[in-house]
């Protein structure tokens, strides 16, 4: 199928890109556009290298003008990272996110996809000043809390990891989600509050 064919063409660009072969990478980008034109992803990862190749005129063709395109550099950054964090890549995530650590510093889907990113890595401590925004600035977010929760405990924190949990006990759970949230409750010695039913 033409989307199967695009991913494995995104995949073969995005692991040449990250080889430091990045000429490699731009004629596979425009063969998936070729092999499947409605691919936003391979549009979206073409223009960030073409970008960073500097071959702004072409990145800014279709329309689009250089400036405009700089301005969304940070938005292309945040649809590759989220491709990235899809298919298993934490470190490209976190280098793909950090020349943009300022601008995104207030920006939640951000904070929560290096996160992720750190935790996937079993870099909890460092995982916790995004978790730590990233709820701030979209609370109400279970399976956020409940991330969070999960590297505070790794981090030896477990007060404050009782408290996330408990937190996220208070918000509507899948059922799944409820029963992980009261066995982590349970092993840090706090009490199950019984759901509505």
């Amino acid at each position: 199928r033409p989307e199967q064919e695009v991913n494995l063409l995104i995949q073969r660009a995005v692991d040449h890109e990250q080889k430091g072969r990045l000429s490699e990478a731009l004629p596979t980008l425009r063969q998936a556009l070729v092999t499947y034109p409605q691919s936003e992803d391979a549009r979206q990862l073409l223009a960030a290298y073409l970008f960073e190749t500097k071959q702004e005129a072409e990145a800014g063709a279709g329309g689009q003008a250089c400036s405009k395109l700089k301005s969304e550099q940070v938005g292309l950054s945040k649809s590759l990272a989220k491709w990235q964090l899809s298919h298993h890549q934490p470190e490209a995530v976190l280098l793909t996110l950090k020349p943009f650590a300022n601008v995104l510093a207030r920006d939640a889907e951000s904070q929560w996809m290096q996160a992720i990113a750190c935790q996937q890595l079993g870099q909890h401590q460092a995982a916790l000043p995004y978790f730590e925004r990233a709820v701030i600035l979209r609370p109400g977010q279970a399976q956020w809390v409940v991330a969070y929760a999960i590297s505070l405990q790794a981090s030896g924190q477990n007060a404050q990891a009782l408290q996330q949990l408990q937190t996220a006990q208070t918000m509507p759970l899948s059922e799944r989600l409820a029963e992980f949230v009261n066995q982590r409750i349970r092993q840090l010695g706090g009490s199950v509050q019984p759901r509505d039913e």
